[in-house]
């Protein structure tokens, strides 16, 4: 039998370990806080303006009333918070390369952007000083092309457009939350030894059941952005393409210059440590969807 000032402090912390990840999360993506997040201050250009516009203007099927507001990161990728569903719109943090065109666009910063690994719970993370000789070398294939832009952008609004981003990960920890507490209180019948002890095993396996399917998942969805991004508009795969060769590029030069002969950051063929959909992969996922819509545009044409 729980002794009251028990029973409360279980419900408490029940409640707690059930509201925590969907709290933090409503509160990032909100604007309550930020997880790290480091913008630059950088005037966007008015084309980038203009771009996003034009991409927002040929999406069908838009949740709410559109609000982007557009920033600067220093990451490699681009980076969002909220989305068309929240009351503050959707912010969309372009990497530095989408907004600049050349070196001299650059703010004056001896770390002009982070790398890090992709992992759920143990991300790393390192600054690149391009202020040296070998590392202004980086910026040869940094840059991106217009037809880059575009892919990039449009594939962001895209998820600023979908709900499943937010609702599947915060969905599967309220459920797994909920598992355990319910597990807990009926296992007290048999006694605080083997309720504790249940909770004590319980926890650590559903914290890693929660990344596993959040990285499954994570997987699942960049793989989707990609495809519907250039699914029904073929002229943003070449964007895509782009893109990722550009990123490989990049990232293979980033390797070389911080010495990361171990891995730990970027594997050999250019992929980031710990990313759950890598640019080799989306990269080959691109040039199977186009060779499916060749051989369909020929069993079209046959018939």
């Amino acid at each position: 039998m729980l002794l009251k000032w028990e029973k409360q402090v279980l419900q408490a912390a029940a409640i707690i370990g059930i509201s925590a990840y969907p709290s933090a999360v409503i509160a990032y993506h909100n604007g309550l806080i930020n997880f790290g997040k480091r913008n630059i201050d950088y005037n966007v250009p008015d084309e980038i303006v203009d771009m996003v516009e034009s991409e927002l203007d040929k999406l069908k099927n838009l949740l709410m009333k559109v609000n982007v507001n557009i920033s600067v990161t220093d990451s490699l990728n681009p980076e969002w918070r909220g989305g068309f569903y929240f009351r503050n719109g959707f912010e969309l943090l372009l990497p530095l390369r989408a907004v600049a065109k050349n070196l001299s666009d650059l703010p004056k910063m001896k770390q002009t952007f982070s790398i890090k690994t992709n992992d759920f719970f143990s991300s790393k993370k390192k600054f690149l000083d391009t202020a040296t000789d070998v590392g202004k070398h980086i910026f040869d294939d940094y840059f991106l092309s217009d037809a880059a832009r575009r892919f990039l952008i449009r594939r962001e609004l895209i998820r600023a457009n979908s709900r499943r981003f937010i609702l599947i990960p915060v969905s599967m920890w309220i459920l797994l939350a909920s598992v355990i507490a319910l597990s807990f209180m009926s296992l007290m019948r048999f006694g605080r030894i083997v309720s504790y002890g249940s909770l004590a095993v319980s926890i650590p396996l559903a914290v890693l059941t929660f990344r596993n399917v959040v990285r499954s998942f994570l997987s699942y969805g960049e793989m989707k952005l990609d495809y519907d991004t250039c699914a029904d508009f073929p002229e943003y795969v070449e964007g895509a393409r782009q893109y990722l060769n550009s990123s490989i590029a990049t990232n293979l030069r980033i390797r070389n210059e911080i010495g990361d002969l171990k891995s730990q950051f970027i594997a050999t063929n250019g992929d980031r440590v710990g990313d759950p959909w890598p640019y080799s992969k989306r990269l080959k996922a691109i040039e199977e969807l186009v060779a499916e819509q060749y051989q369909k545009k020929n069993d079209v044409t046959k018939s």
